[in-house]
């Protein structure tokens, strides 16, 4: 076997018994001298030997990432694969000595705005790549999300249903497919159809955190932008535009209803829980490694969408319930 691949005893040792990495170049070596010989490994000693999945990310700041890698972490196990997570900074292609150096067979996208360098490197060595939760145009990668474009317009339905029709969005800027713009564009559409002009001025942008949350709520009610409810494109900013309005001496939701968007952990966990748009993070996880099966399989710029719904809490009441804002 080791003759075949051109490769040492122990390096063929290390890589079917998976108790260490070694790299594509020798990895590729030995299945391909596995195939010619039709060699069998043992049962119970290969798996842990298909390979490593690697995630980029800008940042742990946002709950959405940490739930996600959470959820990656707990789910890994069963498909025999490890994990290791790649910051990515503008500049830095730190990660191809990692590619040259490990047996990695999948990747995830976690940023939509990840650096066309990276997409086109990782394209260029056919490994099999998934975006999750959000939109990319390159055609090498898979889609593993939700319809934003529903989601903001059905969010924004819900709010308008029960009586907000001056609502402070709080997004996140994004490409012309990204999230955050189909969010924005579902918004647009559900308050036109109650024939409302959508108006940019009631939209603030930010990195979708708890502290960008705070800071625009807070702007924008010292600005005396008149609001009855704000509509924020993450729980973490949501929770962050609450601390705002309650520093400011509102009450939420007596004066102001807060909605958020992902559903993670800590939007339940707070009192009142928040009313948020609920996204499947752990059947996003599942479908991505049952995706990672079959590296092979691939459909350009195929998308797998999944359902959302809006988990109410007790942020969000009608208006005619609550106090008028004046």
């Amino acid at each position: 076997m080791a003759k075949q691949a051109g490769v040492s005893p122990a390096t063929v040792s290390r890589y079917i018994s998976g108790n260490s990495i070694v790299s594509d170049e020798k990895a590729e070596k030995i299945e391909r001298a596995m195939k010619m010989l039709d060699y069998t490994p043992i049962p119970g000693k290969r798996q842990k030997d298909k390979g490593v999945i690697a995630v980029f990310l800008p940042n742990l700041r946002q709950g959405y990432f940490t739930e996600v890698l959470k959820e990656l972490i707990e789910q890994v196990p069963r498909y025999h694969y490890r994990v290791i997570i790649i910051p990515t900074f503008p500049g830095d292609e730190s990660y191809k000595m990692l590619f040259k150096e490990i047996f990695i067979t999948g990747v995830i996208y976690l940023d939509e705005e990840v650096d066309q360098a990276i997409l086109n490197y990782v394209g260029a060595k056919n490994i099999k790549s998934v975006m999750l939760g959000g939109a990319t145009s390159d055609s090498r990668c898979e889609m593993i999300r939700i319809n934003d474009l529903s989601a903001g317009y059905d969010v924004t339905r819900y709010l308008l249903e029960r009586g907000h029709e001056q609502i402070l969005f709080l997004a996140h800027r994004s490409q012309s497919i990204g999230s955050g713009y189909q969010r924005l564009m579902g918004c647009r559409r559900a308050l036109e159809e109650y024939g409302i002009v959508f108006d940019e001025s009631r939209v603030e942008y930010g990195s979708p955190t708890y502290e960008n949350g705070y800071r625009l709520t807070g702007m924008r009610i010292e600005s005396g932008l008149d609001f009855t409810a704000v509509l924020a494109f993450s729980d973490e900013m949501a929770l962050g535009a609450i601390a705002a309005l309650a520093d400011h001496g509102y009450q939420v939701p007596e004066d102001i209803s807060v909605l958020g968007f992902d559903g993670i952990s800590i939007s339940q966990r707070v009192i009142p829980r928040l009313t948020t748009v609920w996204q499947p993070i752990a059947q996003f996880v599942t479908k991505i490694l049952d995706a990672f099966q079959n590296p092979e399989e691939r459909f350009p710029n195929m998308e797998i969408v999944l359902p959302y719904t809006i988990l109410e809490g007790g942020t969000c009441i009608p208006r005619d319930k609550g106090q008028k804002k004046d």
